[in-house]
Order: structure tokens, then C-alpha cells, then sequence
């Protein structure tokens, strides 16, 4: 399979002046945004929810990764089993710049815990600048032109703060016994409390 343009959004929760239940450190995902107001003696205290955007942390020129682990695939990021950066017409429906091709086959155990793999892209982001206290979302977007109905295509992503982690979750895009082309996947993964490392 051919893996070309894969983008990670952090969307995280903030809050203003005082916590308040709309955004603990309980709260899974995303916070309920908005104004609550709460009286306190004699003075009316607001509260302000948001959350915010990190933008595409795959986007060389937003300071998480170098150039080469840019999520336009030009650079073999490294990983588990053999793999080609190609170009042209190898490509197929993902263009003519360069993208990754997964070559390998087998069926072992990622160093990331999933099951049924032969060969993957790992790479590993430091978001800790982003201050995540109470919780936001994971989005990606990958994009990949299977030919080979063999192939299973899958995303895992693992958030974790420090050494405690914090969610892992697993997305099947395509299994075996499919030729799907080209196409372009999507999912996101919730989470609560703190993160300051995107695997």
C-alpha cells in the first residue's frame, strides 16, 4: 500500500479565571464551550470556555517536526519491516510526488500493541509546549491508495503524560480482502486530563 499525507490535529480544552464543570479533568474529549456565570456573595463571577485549535502538527513549519517527518511522507519516517519512498507513476491515485509504499508482510505484533502487522510507520511528537490540562480530541487524515487486497490498513494513535498513559486507540481503515484504491481516511480519538506526548 502507498501512504501519502497523513495529519494530526490536537484539539484542546482551556478554560479561564475558574474551573468549572462544563471542562474538569474529567471531562472526555471536548469541552461544551461557552459563558457560565455563577454568583459568589455579592459578585457575579464569569466563566469563559473555549477550545482551541493546535493546527496540524505534521506541518513542518508548526515547530513540532523536522522536514523529514513531515506528514507529506517525502521521508521514510522509520518504523517496523522493509518500506519504499516512491514517486511518480508508483504513486498511483496519491500523484506524482514522493509517498511512502509499506512492502512487508507477516503477521507480528507492532511495538505499539497491534496485532496482524508486517510492516509500519512510527513516529513520536513532543506537544508538551501545548499545556493540555482537561481533556480534547485527536483528529487525522491519512491518505492511501491500496492495490494489494492482502494489505490491512490501520491508524493507532497513543497520547500519554509523562510515563502514564493516557489513551491508546486503534482504527481499522481497510482489511484484508479489499482492493479500495485510493482513498482518504478520517477518525479522532477522545480523551480526558493531561497530555504532553503524541506517539
Amino acid at each position: 500500500m502507498i501512504l501519502r499525507s497523513t495529519l494530526l490535529v490536537v484539539l484542546l480544552c482551556s478554560f479561564y479565571f475558574k474551573l468549572k464543570a462544563e471542562c474538569t479533568s474529567e471531562t472526555l474529549g471536548l469541552c461544551t464551550p461557552g459563558t457560565t456565570s455563577e454568583n459568589s456573595g455579592s459578585e457575579v463571577i464569569d466563566t469563559i470556555v473555549t477550545n482551541q485549535d493546535s493546527g496540524d502538527i505534521l506541518d513542518g513549519s508548526n515547530g513540532y517536526v523536522t522536514t523529514s517527518n513531515e506528514g507529506d511522507m517525502d521521508y521514510d519516517w522509520g518504523g517496523q519491516g522493509p518500506a519504499i519512498m516512491s514517486s511518480g507513476d508508483s504513486c498511483y491515485g496519491l500523484g506524482t510526488d514522493k509517498c511512502a509504499g509499506i512492502t512487508g508482510s507477516g503477521n507480528t505484533t507492532s511495538t505499539m500493541g497491534v496485532e496482524g502487522m508486517g510492516s509500519t510507520f512510527i513516529q513520536t511528537i513532543d506537544i508538551s509546549d501545548l499545556t493540555i490540562d482537561n481533556g480534547g480530541q485527536v483528529v487525522y487524515t491519512i491518505e492511501v491508495d491500496k492495490q494489494d487486497s492482502q494489505d490491512r490498513i490501520y491508524m493507532n494513535i497513543t497520547g500519554s503524560n509523562g510515563e502514564t498513559l493516557i489513551f491508546s486507540g486503534t482504527d481499522i481503515l481497510s482489511e484484508t480482502g479489499a482492493t479500495t484504491g485510493y482513498q482518504s481516511y478520517a477518525g479522532n480519538f477522545d480523551f480526558a486530563g493531561s497530555l504532553i506526548l503524541l506517539l
